[in-house]
């Protein structure tokens, strides 16, 4: 006689769950007895008893399962299934008493399982208690001295101790440095870690980390920034002599170049070599003020350029009070930002100057851009008004002019230029914009999305005041 069951039939009665056949199939060798308890041309109903593998001690539990035996579709064949286990069965969810049943009735002939009445039952309830402890044998605990491969186990203050010695410390310490070379002990061992002083804290940035973030700007470009780069060729090829030298010279760079800079420049407006770079390129903090400018009927670039451009040192630049808060208070507002995600696997990464050599005109220095697990995911910049100082973060939003009365950035204004800037050069989706109360300790977040449309035409308009504008001007300067 053939099975009851074929495999197409247990598969349907999965509905799509894999765990029920992984489960039903180590239950297998907890069944005791599976037999048929009526047969009719139309239907047979069979029982079926397993040992819980909870509370193994307790009576199996039953398993009725009503087949179809008229039927040739798949999906009627199996009638209806119960299970007294607490999970129960049924067609639409079937638990893993009841799939090892179906397995069982699908791996063995009909003439195999025994004919079974409800008075049968009853009477072979002993015979079933003893197939039952024939099953629970499996079960019984076994102590480990029993087992031949387990010496006998003295005490642990009765075993010598071996004395530690230098040699042996070192080697144990250059065996766990060298299995775990990302963790902390191996990267201070190894030297790559960078100093970078704050007022608050002294920290430590690490070399590796910022690696990352350049190497995912270099190879998750937007076709945004292929488009700019293409139509910087053809304005280089209108350019004169004197301009191609200088751009070959001074602004051309390669990927390990952009690798170097964003390493060297790490300590940002703290280092020379930051403000070095910085000049002549449109930065995300300038790069609205050009986006705008660009379609002002009467401008004057002259002035304009030379304003921006006058001077990199110390005693020249222009400050603001909001700027001086920024750079005292960016420390904390890292560490209250980090908090406020309530996520340890997510630390916000301070790498240095940004230029993306397709696009070495266009220029940007994050705040900070956040990773979990080693994956960047989002662009971090960060402002501390001076409404901080009286405002917490629930209401900081409401006294700024850049911020809307429902708490988005306006899109008309320089900070929005500047996320999507550092979005775009960063190949980041999302920028988490930030408000930090001096007073509360506390940072208002906005999330600000990459705007596709609007950086198509920044990074146009940009492209076009450089090589038609900013780069005639720096060559005249040399």
């Amino acid at each position: 006689m053939a099975p009851l069951l074929e495999l197409e039939h247990v598969i349907d009665a999965l509905q799509g769950f894999k765990r029920p056949l992984r489960e039903g199939r180590e239950a297998i060798g907890n069944l005791v007895v599976v037999g048929i308890r009526s047969r009719s041309k139309a239907e047979v109903t069979v029982e079926a008893h397993c040992v819980r593998t909870t509370k193994i001690n307790e009576n199996p539990v039953e398993i009725v399962v009503h087949i179809d035996l008229q039927t040739s579709r798949v999906e009627e064949k199996i009638k209806s299934i119960s299970c007294s286990c607490p999970a129960g069965s049924s067609k639409e969810h079937c638990c893993k008493h009841g799939m090892a049943t179906l397995l069982y009735l699908e791996r063995n002939d009909e003439g195999k399982l025994e004919k079974l009445t409800c008075t049968d039952v009853t009477q072979k309830w002993g015979a079933i208690q003893e197939s039952t402890r024939t099953v629970l044998t499996k079960f019984e605990p076994i102590p480990l001295k029993d087992f031949c491969h387990i010496s006998s186990q003295q005490p642990p203050y009765k075993r010598p101790v071996r004395e530690v010695t230098k040699e042996l410390e070192s080697e144990f310490r250059s065996m766990f440095l060298a299995d775990q070379p990302e963790s902390e002990a191996a990267v201070f061992e190894s030297c790559v870690r960078h100093s970078v002083s704050r007022d608050h804290d002294e920290e430590e940035v690490s070399i590796p980390l910022i690696t990352t973030i350049v190497s995912h700007a270099l190879t998750n470009t937007s076709f945004i920034l292929l488009r700019a780069a293409e139509l910087g060729k053809e304005l280089y090829m209108k350019c004169t002599l004197a301009e191609k030298n200088y751009y070959d010279t001074h602004v051309k760079i390669t990927d390990q170049d952009a690798m170097n800079i964003c390493v060297e420049t790490v300590e940002q407006s703290e280092s020379d070599e930051w403000e070095k770079k910085r000049f002549g390129k449109i930065t995300g903090s300038i790069c609205y003020s050009y986006f705008t400018y660009y379609k002002n009927k009467t401008p004057n670039w002259l002035n304009k350029i030379t304003t921006t451009f006058k001077s990199s040192s110390a005693d020249e630049k222009v400050t603001t009070k909001a700027m001086e808060d920024g750079l005292l208070y960016e420390g904390d507002a890292r560490d209250c930002y980090e908090k406020k995600l309530n996520n340890k696997n997510m630390k916000v990464a301070h790498p240095g100057f940004f230029n993306h050599p397709i696009t070495p005109w266009l220029g940007f220095s994050a705040d900070g851009v956040t990773c979990e697990n080693g994956l960047l995911v989002r662009l971090w910049e960060n402002k501390t008004p001076k409404c901080g100082n009286q405002h917490g973060a629930e209401s900081i939003y409401k006294h700024v002019n850049y911020m809307s009365k429902d708490g988005k950035l306006k899109e008309k204004h320089p900070y929005y230029g500047q996320c999507q800037l550092g979005m775009l050069l960063l190949a980041l989706p999302i920028c988490d914009f930030t408000l930090y109360s001096i007073k509360h300790d506390q940072v208002y977040i906005d999330s600000v999305t990459f705007n596709e449309k609007f950086c198509l035409e920044l990074s146009e308009r940009l492209t076009h005041v450089y090589f038609e504008q900013i780069l005639p001007w720096l060559a005249s300067c040399v």
